[in-house]
């Protein structure tokens, strides 16, 4: 009776120990899949991190104005369906993989127009404060012309609220990868890719 108590416990700690393995990866771990998958121009790592239910947003810009293609599959080689226009290249322009401490959380990048972007590096920002770029392209620029929904809106303001923006700048005053990363299900449960700008 001792010794099926001791092996009961000695289990009961193995599956204690074991469960961190079996946890969700972290925020910058999916971070970091997302940039190999556009490193490497793979439409199935890329639609992988997306939530089948939610999809994903992509933000363009027509002219000075933007607008936004909602879909739950990603095309790396039509990134925008049904867009004519030439878009040039869609994806990540450097071999480097940031480790964990790369993930600046501190500094803003900003765009400056003609010239590119003012840091070079990996730029986490939450976005629930300040990010309505979402919601203004969905009430302006709604799905076929019409105007967006209720519901499409709420669940943009939504996921405003629940995501983190991440800039990845290769080089100073050069292009970048933008890419919002949302806790769908809550905290602790996996990071989906959400919106690609």
């Amino acid at each position: 009776m001792m010794k099926m108590s001791r092996t009961a416990i000695a289990l009961s700690l193995l599956g204690m120990v074991a469960h961190p393995v079996c946890a969700a990866p972290s925020f910058e771990e999916t971070a970091r899949q997302v940039i190999i998958a556009f490193q490497q121009r793979d439409n199935a790592k890329i639609n992988a991190l997306i939530d089948k239910k939610v999809g994903m947003y992509v933000l363009y810009r027509i002219g000075a104005g933007f607008d936004y293609k909602w879909m739950k599959k990603f095309d790396i080689n039509k990134p925008i369906p049904d867009f004519n226009y030439l878009l040039g290249q869609v994806g990540w322009f450097s071999e480097h993989i940031p480790v964990d401490n790369e993930f600046d959380h501190h500094t803003e990048a900003e765009y400056v127009c003609e010239k590119g972007w003012d840091h070079a590096g990996f730029f986490v920002s939450y976005t629930g404060t300040n990010n309505a770029l979402l919601t203004f392209s969905m009430v302006n620029g709604a799905d076929s012309g019409d105007q967006a929904s209720d519901t499409r809106i709420a669940n943009a303001r939504r996921l405003e609220l629940q995501s983190e923006r991440v800039v990845a700048v290769p080089k100073k005053w050069g292009d970048g990868l933008i890419f919002h990363l949302s806790e769908l299900h809550g905290l602790g449960k996996g990071w989906s890719l959400t919106l690609l700008d």
